[in-house]
């Protein structure tokens, strides 16, 4: 997995993250999925444009794009790809950047639980009621993060264990779809994550941190 997340204040947020998966069955036949996730949010949060590619070995399989905006009412997800559809948003949705800053105030507030109907773009029919608790602060030791490069300005970081749960809006059972969890820094980078599907669960290590230049506007 690889995520980068660029912008300002000005110009909104650029948010562009790519998961490989290799899946080997037991007669070692190798299965390779790649999705590559693009999405635009203005500074204030309203507009928000996204894309997502997902590819089977080399072939593109499927693609996912459109738009929304949060100061619309009735509020709908347009989609440019596949064509001609539309998905009903409550008016106090939240998109992937905002949802992360709002994540890192609550906890630098000292706040346990961040909750928030959130649409990323992913699915065509669907949005997500997402539950996040959060942890005692404490500073990671420098072994739970990425020992090369600029990972190592994590080492005296304040940082929160964080759960975040993704619910069906009209689930009746009661359990998430899938559930995250991280170690949360607060400057918004992640590390130790684990994510659990249920069937899968995958670990992820934190190996390299590149901080981008900073464009002030």
């Amino acid at each position: 997995m690889v995520l980068e997340w660029d912008g300002n204040s000005c110009d909104g947020y650029t948010l562009s993250q790519r998961l490989v998966t290799e899946i080997v069955d037991t007669d070692g036949r190798a299965e390779v999925t790649d999705v590559r996730m693009t999405s635009w949010e203005s500074a204030d949060g309203d507009q928000f444009r996204f894309e997502v590619q997902q590819f089977a070995g080399l072939s593109l399989v499927n693609t996912i794009s459109g738009f929304a905006d949060r100061s619309e009412s009735p509020l709908v997800a347009s989609f440019t790809e596949p064509g001609d559809l539309t998905l009903q948003l409550p008016q106090d949705i939240i998109f992937p950047s905002e949802f992360m800053k709002n994540l890192v105030e609550a906890a630098q507030a000292g706040e346990t639980l961040f909750s928030a109907p959130v649409f990323e773009g992913a699915e065509t029919d669907k949005y997500f009621l997402v539950s996040s608790f959060i942890g005692k602060p404490s500073v990671a030791e420098i072994k739970e993060v990425a020992t090369d490069g600029e990972g190592l300005a994590l080492e005296s970081a304040s940082s929160w264990p964080v759960q975040v749960s993704y619910f069906l809006p009209n689930a009746k059972e009661g359990l998430p779809e899938y559930q995250v969890s991280y170690r949360l820094y607060d400057n918004g980078v992640s590390s130790n994550l684990v994510l659990d599907y249920g069937d899968i669960v995958i670990n992820g290590t934190l190996t390299e941190l590149t901080y981008l230049v900073s464009d002030p506007c």
